[in-house]
């Protein structure tokens, strides 16, 4: 008999067992599946019918959501992970310092802690740790409120006061911590999504200093783990107080082996009593990628994974999860969408329309980072909303399908897998990505106005505004919250205010021009007061277009400024003449009538060749800096635009066309010589030449690159070929010559007439590829156009290093000598400058520079470092001039700078754990004097010439709280030294008295320690309430001065040091202190972004002098007076550096512009010799040249006819006559 779909299925034996023995029969076309202890009934008619045996009501998959304690007994295929972690922890237990986590989104971080790690120290994996507290939180938008939330429970106090405790001290809750746990105790603290500090925190001090409470915590009995996502590691390293641990064996997840995927979906099932319909394994495996070579982009799907398999449980038929019932959910790639989608489906078109409100608020866009999702209080998301009836409702909904979690009054995305899963949400997103950080910024500076009981300072202005009003009124999301709304209108009513007072102002000033042109007519007087008001303006338009094009050709700002200073010399024009002198500058090379595609310097950096679609190569003299040259004539005879360019052993040129290849004999490259004839070809467009110019390789649209013999460059010989697998955009030989890449594939041409490919394809590397100068390098641009790395150690399988760059419009790039520093080049004609010393930890070095109208598609360095080439489509080339301190420094960034009393050597001290010594000459130029000092075990945070010179004292952190001395006679044999011990803690500042007998240093354990240099011993130790961020002696040596975390400054007679003096100087922590060369006033900055003068002429009974210094807007960390007192530096977080005229310190004035170039914060200041220099040091070290007539010489030498009489008229008017700044 044939089963009928509506007939009822067989059941088991109702004997009480649970249907080990069943029975069933079918005919024809039907058929019966046994799974497990269900049975599976497949009618003619495709009904399918399922009888159960034990049903699973138990969900073992979490979905988007991580994996929690609760559900540790589900968390499978991690264990050597898990084991791994363990280990180093051990390793913390008496090493200390924070253990990072670091992570692609989506490969299990959050899982890995709360699952894995944290259920096994609560069974006792380490020592003791089954009895250990666990603090566990996210930094949020405060982050010290979210760790006080978590340590208020243990201490018994209140968590606000706790928030409050460490911010100000974080020992001070450890100490409060200690009373509840034993003797032998440990608190585990674990942050996990760290990237929130750097996304929902926008006070840049606050995420200093919670860093800096991390790593004190880990300093002494916490065991600190940070998990945080790997393309935030670059925002880490930008943290000086997370720069060791970065360096310290983090541990870096990547994807699930095979084996470990197959575990997690097997086991968790098996654990509930679930079956695998045989085959959906295999299907998720493949499906997921695991199974191919796409294990890279693996390691980020595992949410697709769970929610796919937390889908396939809802459809599951009894208690088997089957490959129908997985399909169903539109597998690992749509189930996400599908259950998306099911949700916005059933919203009636207000609640589509609020959806795409609310998600897009959940989500912030990244700069240089991906996207992802933003926590916001639901009072904020829901009462925010234009309709909150309806908000509550849509994301009631989204919640149910775990698409939003609700943390208790928060709510957010539950995974960022939804914004790249969801192809409408991403739509949405794409669509207004130009306007959603316009939003996002809004947002996060009204919460922080708001926070600030609505500060007027804080208020947009000028350009800002004006974007965020187009936005505003172009943009039809317009559900801003309220905090938004009222901060975009006291902003804009500032702006109206501004406009009546500057309407006023022109109006005065009108009729003051109408007047004394009208007078002219009357009175010489009149006339040259009507001459002075038109100059002024002229001036003013001057400098104007110097600021304008500033960021995008700063050649031709620098040259517009000489011509301002020229017109009228003021501290406007100084300061600016200052910061464009410290710049990379280029000498601009015209002459081709196209596109340049190609450039390649001769060995000795003294000769440039350059390629064009224009047909031609032209040779230029690059050995004077500032007056490059073209040599000859063009080089011709390709018939088609140039397409391929090569420099061999310095004598042979070669370019390369769509048809032919040519190559011409340069050793007088005055005088070329074509080199027999034109290799012919159908399909080659690309060329390389071996370093010692024995060999040619050509590869272009075809399969294959062929290898050609150059021992007679007039005839080259054809010597093999190599299957590459595809076209060849570009070539490179490694240094050795012995490894060529070719279509992202290394092949081995140690021996040309046998090449041997070697390994696979190196994924990733889709253009422009180059090898370091040492080999052991590989930089390539990836499918998304940003720069990546390689290791090459094993050139059969070469290895990421770490994230992509930031820039995601990047065409080229090139190593510069010594690998040290890589330069990138954009879409948009823009020059990046990396320090990849760290290469996983890539550190931007200065800030983009330009001066192409168009995209790069060749750049490439002199051999000696001191010259970057650059070319686009805009027919120019660039010659960059840089500073050596800029490729030859410090690895990660710079804590510290001295300049030696005789201004000539200056010593700095870095992250990287070195000191380095360099020489300075008379125009603020550096040259390393010897190698890296390699001694302490931690950051060089303080460094102190004696005033003789002879000595060097240098003091690091937290790991080595050791003082050294160190004999610098001889600066290029600096060592051995002493060590001075005593200090517990990081210590943060040292300085010699006067007469060198004596030094002062200052620590974070909270005292001031004065040493007998002649003894090498402690000779008094002041004790402080709390850190000690700098000291200082007076010139006379009569007094010592300390800046406390306390917010004072303290004051000690010397010698004997009783104390003279203790005042409040900020309202936040008092950061530096420097005294007047006189002695008579001390200047103070601190972390509220203020300086404050004080005279001391009573040191009992310091005053303060006129108003505080402001027009910072972060920290202030450091400040200097210049040797002749008139003048004050200070710098901090903001990125600047100030200049202060002091000559009446009672009505301080500020001296012209902030001076810029870096691009990170600045720790020290200190002012050469006569005050003709100012050397500065944060993520890189930079000297000021403060000669305004030397910085117009360099200026001009290095950046040529910029400003032609055509650009004049374009830029400034042809009113105006044109007068070169720059003689030619």
């Amino acid at each position: 008999m044939e089963p009928r779909p509506d007939d009822p299925p067989p059941g088991p034996d109702d004997d009480g067992r649970d249907g080990v023995h069943l029975t069933a029969h079918a005919s024809d076309a039907a058929r019966i599946h046994q799974a497990g202890r269900d049975q599976h009934f497949h009618y003619a008619d495709g009904t399918r019918r399922t009888v159960p045996g034990a049903v699973a009501d138990q969900c073992p998959y979490p979905g988007l959501a991580a994996f929690g304690r609760d559900q540790a007994r589900w968390f499978f295929g991690r264990d050597a992970l898990i084991a791994e972690l363990l280990a180093r922890l051990d390793h913390r237990l008496t090493a200390r310092g924070i253990q990072m986590v670091v992570a692609p989104s989506g490969a299990g971080k959050t899982s890995l802690l709360r699952a894995g790690l944290l259920p096994r120290l609560e069974q006792g994996a380490l020592p003791g740790s089954r009895h250990w507290p666990v603090v566990e939180c996210t930094p949020t938008g405060d982050p010290f409120l979210a760790l006080a939330t978590r340590l208020g429970p243990l201490a018994g106090a209140d968590p606000q006061a706790v928030a409050e405790t460490l911010a100000d001290d974080p020992r001070e809750a450890v100490r409060l911590l200690d009373e509840a746990l034993s003797r032998d105790g440990r608190l585990v603290v674990v942050v996990d999504q760290f990237e929130e500090l750097f996304t929902l925190c926008g006070d840049a001090a606050r995420r200093h200093r919670f860093a800096e409470s991390l790593a004190l915590l880990a300093a002494g009995d916490a065991l600190v783990l940070i998990g945080v996502r790997a393309d935030f590691y670059p925002a880490c390293v930008g943290l000086p107080a997370l720069r060791t641990a970065l360096q310290d064996s983090p541990l870096v997840i990547g994807a699930m082996s095979p084996s470990e995927l197959r575990a997690a979906i097997v086991h968790p099932a098996q654990d509930v009593g679930l079956e695998m319909e045989p085959g959906l394994v295999e299907v998720l495996l493949r499906d997921l990628g695991a199974v191919t070579d796409d294990s890279e982009n693996a390691a980020g799907r595992l949410p697709l994974l769970a929610h796919a398999l937390r889908a396939s449980w809802l459809q599951r038929h009894g208690a088997t999860l089957t490959v129908d019932g997985y399909r169903a959910t539109g597998g690992i790639q749509r189930a996400i969408a599908t259950t998306a989608e099911r949700v916005y489906a059933g919203l009636d078109p207000a609640g589509q329309a609020m959806a795409r409100s609310l998600l897009l608020r959940l989500t912030r866009i990244g700069d240089g980072t991906q996207d992802t999702r933003r926590r916001l209080p639901w009072a904020e998301l829901v009462n925010g909303s234009s309709a909150p009836a309806t908000a509550a409702a849509v994301a009631d909904r989204f919640t149910q399908a775990r698409l939003l979690t609700r943390h208790q009054d928060a709510v957010e995305i539950t995974h960022e897998a939804l914004l790249h899963g969801w192809p409408l949400l991403r739509r949405w997103i794409d669509d207004d990505r130009a306007g959603r950080p316009a939003r996002q910024d809004l947002e996060e500076t009204a919460a922080a106005w708001d926070r600030a009981r609505r500060d007027s300072s804080r208020l947009y202005r000028g350009n800002r505004l004006e974007a965020v009003r187009g936005w505003a009124n172009g943009s039809a999301d317009a559900d801003l919250s309220q905090a938004a709304r009222a901060f975009l209108a006291a902003s804009e009513r500032q702006r109206r205010r501004t406009q009546r007072v500057r309407g006023g102002i022109i109006a005065a000033l009108t009729a003051l021009t109408v007047a004394a042109t009208s007078g002219a007519l009357l009175a010489l007087g009149g006339q040259s007061e009507a001459i002075r008001q038109r100059d002024l303006v002229l001036y003013s338009r001057v400098l104007a277009e110097s600021d304008r094009v500033r960021d995008t050709n700063a050649s031709l700002s620098a040259q517009l400024a000489v011509r301002a200073h020229q017109m009228r010399p003021s501290a406007e024009t100084f300061t600016r003449l200052v910061s464009a002198a410290t710049l990379p500058l280029a000498t601009p090379l015209t002459g081709h009538t196209d596109a340049v595609s190609g450039l390649a310097f001769r060995p000795d950096g003294k000769v440039l060749a350059s390629s064009s679609d224009d047909g031609t190569i032209r040779l230029w003299d690059v050995s004077r800096p500032g007056k490059a040259r073209p040599l000859g004539l063009p080089l011709t005879g390709l018939e088609f635009g140039v397409t391929s360019l090569a420099f061999g052993a310095g004598r042979i040129v070669a370019g390369a066309d769509l048809s032919h290849i040519r190559l011409w004999d340069v050793s007088d490259p005055a005088a070329p010589k074509t080199l027999g004839e034109p290799l012919a070809n159908d399909t080659e467009s690309e060329i390389a030449i071996s370093p010692d110019g024995r060999l040619l390789a050509s590869g272009g649209h075809g399969d294959r690159v062929r290898l050609w013999s150059l021992a007679d460059p007039a005839r080259p010989r054809l010597l093999s070929s190599v299957d590459t697998g595809g076209s060849t955009e570009s070539l490179a030989f490694a240094p050795d010559g012995r490894t060529l890449v070719a279509n992202a594939l290394l092949v081995d041409v140690s021996d040309p007439a046998r090449p041997e490919p070697l390994g696979k394809r190196v994924e990733g590397a889709a253009r422009a590829p180059s090898f370091s100068p040492d080999g052991r390098l590989l930089t390539a641009i990836d499918a998304d156009r940003a720069a990546r790395l390689w290791h090459l150690d094993d050139r059969r399988s070469p290895a990421p290093i770490g994230r992509p760059f930031p820039d995601r419009s990047s065409n080229i790039a090139a190593f510069g000598p010594g690998g040290q520093v890589l330069a990138t080049g954009n879409t948009q004609g823009a020059v990046q400058l990396w320090n990849i010393s760290a290469p996983g930890a890539p550190l931007a070095l200065g800030l983009p520079f330009s001066a192409h109208t168009g995209y790069l598609s060749a750049l490439t360095f002199s051999a000696d470092g001191r010259l970057l080439a650059s070319a686009g489509a805009d027919h120019t080339i660039q010659l960059w001039h840089l500073t050596p301190s800029r490729w030859a420094g410090h690895t990660v960034g710079v804590a510290a700078v001295d300049v030696r009393s005789d201004g000539r050597v200056v010593a700095s001290g870095g992250y990287d754990h070195t000191i380095r010594l360099w020489s300075l000459s008379g125009t603020g130029g550096l040259t390393p004097l010897g190698p890296p000092i390699r001694e302490h075990g931690d950051a060089v945070t303080a460094i102190a010439f004696s005033p003789d010179g002879r000595l060097l004292a240098s003091g690091s952190s937290l790991r080595d709280p050791a003082v050294r001395l160190w004999d610098v006679s001889g600066p290029a044999r600096a060592g051995p030294p002493s060590r001075l011990t005593g200090h517990t803690e990081h210590v943060s500042s040292l300085v010699f008295d006067p007469s060198g007998g004596l030094l002062a240093s200052a620590s974070w354990d909270r005292t001031i320690r004065v040493w007998d240099i002649g003894a090498a011993s402690t000779l008094m130790t002041l004790a402080e309430p709390g850190w000690v961020h700098a000291v200082a002696f007076r010139p006379d040596g009569r007094l010592l001065a300390a800046a406390g975390k306390d917010l004072t400054v303290r004051l000690w007679h010397v010698p004997g040091f009783a104390p003279a003096a203790t005042f409040t100087a900020h309202t936040a922590e008092v950061k530096a202190v420097a005294f007047r060369p006189d002695g008579r006033v001390l200047a103070s900055a601190g972390e509220d972004g203020r300086v404050r003068l004080w005279n001391l002429a009573d040191p009992t009974a310091p005053k303060s002098i006129g108003p505080a210094l402001t027009g910072h807007t972060e920290p202030v960390a450091a400040v200097a007076f210049s040797p002749d007192g008139r003048t004050l530096a200070s710098a901090g977080a903001d990125e600047s550096i100030r200049l202060w005229d002091v000559t009446d310190p009672a009505r301080p004035e500020p001296f012209g512009r902030p001076l810029t170039g870096f691009s990170g914060g600045i720790s020290s200041l200190d002012f050469g010799p006569g005050g003709r220099t100012l050397a500065a040091a944060g993520s890189e070290l930079i000297f000021y040249d403060l000669d305004a007539d030397r910085a117009v010489q360099r200026i001009c030498a290095l950046t040529g006819q910029v400003l032609t009489a055509a650009e004049w008229r374009r830029r400034i008017g042809p009113e105006i006559p044109f007068t070169a700044p720059c003689p030619s």
